[in-house]
C-alpha cells in the first residue's frame, strides 16, 4: 500500500524510480500464471478493504514479496527515497 502524501510513507514511485528509456515488457512476452494472478489479486483485495476498514497492522510503507516457486511470503519496509518528491 502506497500513501506517499503522508510525510513518512512512499509512494510507488519511491520503489520502481523514474527510468523513461526503460522498454516496455509484457505480460503476453514474459509469461504469467494465471492462478498467481487471482490469488494476488484476492491479497490485494483484502489490502483495500483494510485501508477502508483499518483493522490488523498498518500496511502502508511495506512490500509482500511473494515467491511462487517456493511458495513463500516475506514482508519488508519501504523507506521514502528522499529523491523522488513525493508528498512535496
Amino acid at each position: 500500500m502506497f500513501r506517499g502524501w503522508e510525510a513518512d510513507k512512499p509512494c510507488y514511485r519511491c520503489l520502481v524510480g523514474h527510468d523513461p528509456d526503460r522498454p516496455d515488457i509484457s505480460c503476453a512476452d514474459q509469461g504469467v500464471l494465471g492462478a498467481l494472478t487471482g490469488m494476488l489479486g484476492s491479497l490485494a483485495a483484502i489490502e483495500a478493504i483494510r485501508a477502508i476498514v483499518p483493522f490488523g497492522a498498518d500496511p502502508a510503507g511495506t512490500l509482500l514479496l511473494v515467491d511462487a516457486l517456493n511458495f513463500r511470503f516475506r514482508t519488508i519496509g519501504l523507506p521514502k527515497d528522499p529523491g523522488c518528491g513525493c508528498g512535496a
